[in-house]
């Protein structure tokens, strides 16, 4: 983990240079990586807004690194979602 220069004084329990990350859990109002390097991967930037917006779904409740990669990704419409949210306008 001496990949990082920020980890001595980073206490955030999802570190990106972890080699056991997968296995790691992270709570809401827990620290985020700070790491100016690695704060544009898209689960580091999912993990910031759900701090922010404060989400009721994801609050009191263990979060892992694959859920936070999945939350991540924008999600895939159909086009029949496609077409019934361009009717409603």
């Amino acid at each position: 983990m001496d990949k990082c220069r920020h980890f001595e004084r980073c206490s955030a329990p999802l570190c990106p240079v972890d080699e056991m990350i997968r296995r790691r859990l992270w709570y809401v109002g827990e620290p985020v990586c700070k790491n100016p390097f690695y704060t544009k991967l898209g689960w580091i930037r999912k993990q910031r807004t759900i701090q922010r917006k404060k989400i009721i779904f994801w609050l009191n409740r263990s979060i892992e690194l694959p859920e936070l990669i999945d939350a991540s990704r924008p999600r895939q419409m159909t086009f029949l979602e496609l077409d019934t949210t361009s009717r409603s306008d």
